[in-house]
């Protein structure tokens, strides 16, 4: 799957989850959201969104001053993503 422009609003969710889930203050996930619409306004629409959001989640950590910052690790149950699919665009991303 690639990204595309219906990512979008899932993306800037994400963002407000993730950064949130960090201890962000509510402040602070303000200027997480603002600095990531570069990022957004410059993502690879021939990348799959896991690849497109490791810039993101790199960014959330490093505002947030926590590293371990949430990241969804599930596949789907329907069907969206094959097993092959999950090995090549999830785990090689986690595994940095």
């Amino acid at each position: 799957m690639r990204t595309s422009a219906d990512c979008l609003p899932c993306f800037r969710r994400q963002i407000r989850h993730a950064a949130e889930l960090a201890g962000a203050a509510p402040d602070l996930v303000n200027l997480i959201l603002r600095a990531a619409e570069p990022l957004l306004a410059d993502l690879d629409f021939h990348r799959s969104p896991p690849e497109n959001a490791v810039r993101i989640y790199e960014l959330i950590a490093r505002m947030s001053g926590n590293p371990r910052v949430f990241m969804a690790l599930h596949r789907g149950a329907d069907g969206f993503m094959s097993l092959e699919q999950f090995k090549e665009f999830y785990w090689p991303y986690l595994l940095r």
